[in-house]
């Protein structure tokens, strides 16, 4: 759940926070060396964001489209090494350890962020109009010092070839999204045909590209539907994933060129993502 207040401020200028709310879970019996599989949690407070938004064109000259960019800080207010029970032993099912949960179920990543953003309209009638926007996440930071993997789960040639390559701590890697689509309005009904491509790189623009992170793209049609009240608006959308890939990361290149054997870290997509909201104004 992500909560969002803005206050529009005068000349086009106005300011964004938005605070984050997950509830994670995984469950699995690879990270378990019990062998059982067991269900690992996350709860809490993510990254929170400031920004702040000009549009460039001027609102009080009537015109059919503008474009606002943003510039912005994501802190790392969310606990980035929350820990859950991993079972250890496989021949004692109850001996379990306290230790760091999976980093897809994290609820930060422990980094300062830089967010640039830009959005987009253009109005061709009262009924059809087109958007686009933008957003790109830039991570300086490195690595944030959790440990990657469970207990009990690795040999020790492993433990060291991962040490070697960085493999064995969470990675802060940068994050973007591009959407763009036509709006069709029908008094107060607003239907959406959207396209929208994410992931995050292999390499940062800023830092190093150090330790383990799930990285990859995925492009998927996003349609949606609007309903406007007079002071509010509710809204949904769903993702639907047409093309999608893992990429190699630099300690996987590192991991080659010791073993001589290619490899992915190893990441899945969502076959469709639900998004629904409720906006209004004071």
């Amino acid at each position: 759940m992500n909560i969002g207040i803005s206050r529009v401020l005068n000349r086009g200028w106005s300011l964004a926070l938005d605070v984050p709310i997950s509830a994670n879970a995984a469950s699995s019996k690879a990270e378990h060396a019990s062998g059982d599989r067991h269900a690992t949690h996350a709860y809490g407070l993510g990254d929170m964001r400031l920004a702040v938004y000009k549009w460039l064109l001027n609102e009080n000259v009537a015109q059919k489209g503008n474009i606002q960019i943003g510039l912005g800080l994501k802190f790392p207010t969310g606990n980035y090494h929350t820990e859950d029970y991993f079972y250890t032993d496989a021949n004692d099912k109850s001996a379990k350890e306290l230790v760091p949960v999976n980093v897809a179920i994290q609820l930060g990543d422990g980094g300062l962020g830089i967010t640039t953003e830009f959005n987009a309209f253009y109005n061709f009638n009262r009924t059809i109009s087109v958007y686009g926007n933008g957003f790109y996440l830039i991570s300086p930071k490195d690595v944030n010092g959790v440990a990657a993997w469970p207990p009990g789960i690795l040999p020790p040639n492993v433990i060291a070839l991962f040490h070697a390559t960085t493999y064995d701590v969470n990675s802060v890697p940068d994050n973007y999204t591009l959407r763009g689509g036509t709006n069709f309005s029908f008094d107060k009904l607003v239907v959406t045909a959207g396209l929208r491509y994410e992931g995050a790189p292999a390499h940062d623009l800023i830092g190093k590209d150090d330790g383990l992170r799930r990285v990859g793209h995925i492009f998927s049609a996003e349609p949606g539907i609007q309903y406007k009240f007079k002071h509010s608006f509710l809204y949904g959308f769903v993702t639907l994933p047409v093309a999608r890939a893992t990429i190699e990361t630099v300690p996987d290149k590192r991991m080659a060129a010791i073993t001589g054997m290619n490899s992915i870290t190893p990441g899945h997509f969502a076959n469709s993502l639900f998004f629904v909201g409720y906006t209004f104004t004071f």
